[in-house]
């Protein structure tokens, strides 16, 4: 993407048409930053040769290829076949499983890297962050290795359980978003082994896990290990 951004926009330069090279030149400059953050990542100690292996493929294939766009459009198909909620509520990501190094740097425990935008960029935080897996709804996912799903009344009850039941700081918790009530987490499965979670909330309350179509969530899992296979990400 990155490529072809660039030659069309030398191309519109070239013949004066200085407004529309304004298109490929934001696409250009989306794609320079998102490749200086996974290249911050693979620099990263932590992530141990298979992990930054991976890194690399996605560092290849989610910037400069449509998969990234096809990848969200699967999440927002999912979310359209949703029953009894507004969809327009509802945000969604992907998040794929990577071993970091522990403390000691003597063995890797699993970890998570968000890797798609949010469905709703106005309902959640940008790609490319490293989760900790032992906090969080997509942690408990990970650990349990099940759909999990929680529910939150009010902003007070969303502050109190984020602290006492899912293990965030009460400082991490103010950075995320506070608006959403509903939240569920779906594991993302390769010949039976957990690579993601498929991640979802919704700023509508108690809308899941009844809102949820298990078969929604299984087309659209196939669709992405699909996707990936397709661009040798896994």
């Amino acid at each position: 993407m990155a490529a072809v951004a660039a030659y069309f926009f030398a191309l519109l330069v070239q013949e004066n048409r200085y407004e529309w090279a304004l298109i490929p030149a934001v696409i250009l400059a989306a794609a320079s930053i998102a490749e200086f953050v996974v290249t911050d990542l693979l620099l990263d100690k932590r992530f141990p040769p298979r992990s930054a292996a991976l890194l690399e493929r996605l560092q290849q294939k989610l910037i400069t290829t449509p998969i990234h766009n096809e990848i969200v459009s699967a999440l927002n198909s999912c979310v359209s076949g949703f029953h009894g909620c507004d969809p327009s509520k509802i945000s969604s990501t992907l998040h794929l499983r990577v071993d970091v190094l522990s403390e000691e740097d003597s063995e890797t425990v699993p970890s998570l890297i968000q890797v798609a935008n949010y469905t709703r960029p106005s309902l959640g935080g940008p790609r490319w962050r490293t989760l900790n897996p032992a906090v969080g709804l997509v942690g408990r996912c990970l650990r349990l290795n099940d759909l999990v799903w929680v529910n939150f009344r009010d902003r007070a009850e969303y502050d109190y359980r984020m602290v006492a039941e899912f293990g965030f700081a009460p400082e991490d918790v103010q950075r995320h978003t506070t608006s959403a009530r509903s939240y569920l987490a779906s594991p993302l499965r390769d010949s039976g082994r957990l690579v993601g979670v498929l991640y979802f909330f919704s700023t509508e309350p108690q809308v899941f896990p009844i809102a949820a179509d298990q078969d929604q969530l299984t087309r659209a899992g196939d669709e992405i290990l699909r996707l990936m296979r397709v661009a040798e990400i896994l």
